[in-house]
């Protein structure tokens, strides 16, 4: 006998992830062999980009450009811009790695502390992580200002190429334009 309900399907991730129980997911991305997590929650606003730990930028020994310390307000918490990063990280599947992601960040003072969380995911990485059921745009929309929807495109018309004549090796001729004698 067959059983009488269909498997349930859950959405497929780009890498491992914890459901929390008010609508937050924890994803699993790891660096240099050093898993971390990366929070995308209903209850917070999406930050425009990535928010990652200082220490956990210290632990990983990246490299922070645009070195600052500029007050920064998220989630009802004062915070510390410190710098910027961005590294390529492995996607976790199964406890193993599965794929690469490019990850970009602002890397906060106390992060972990204040969201227990080693990073939150800005809008560009919450996309990617949440995947195509959860899709902001259609695949037809342009992301950027200047970009057009996504149309046929009419091919381009092919150049023709001066041809060299064989008696003559210093000017190069056109096909039906009298040659020097």
């Amino acid at each position: 006998t067959k059983p009488s309900r269909m498997p349930v399907l859950q959405p497929s991730h780009v890498t491992m992830c914890y459901d929390g129980s008010q609508g937050d997911r924890e994803f699993v991305l790891a660096c240099k062999g050093r898993p971390f997590s990366v929070l995308t929650a209903p209850k917070f606003p999406t930050p425009p980009s990535t928010l990652v730990d200082f220490n956990l930028v210290g632990d990983l020994k990246l490299q922070m450009t645009d070195l600052q310390c500029a007050k920064f307000r998220y989630g009802g918490q004062k915070l510390r811009i410190l710098g910027k990063i961005s590294t390529s990280v492995q996607c976790v599947l199964n406890g193993a790695p599965a794929g690469n992601l490019y990850f970009k960040a602002t890397v906060i003072q106390d992060l972990y502390q204040h969201f227990e969380t080693h990073s939150i995911a800005g809008t560009k990485l919450s996309e990617k992580l949440l995947g195509p059921p959860f899709q902001l745009f259609p695949n037809n929309c342009p992301t950027e200002p200047n970009e057009r929807p996504n149309s046929p495109k009419t091919p381009k018309k092919k150049k023709r190429k001066l041809l060299a004549s064989p008696s003559s090796t210093s000017s190069p001729s056109v096909a039906g334009s009298p040659s020097p004698s």
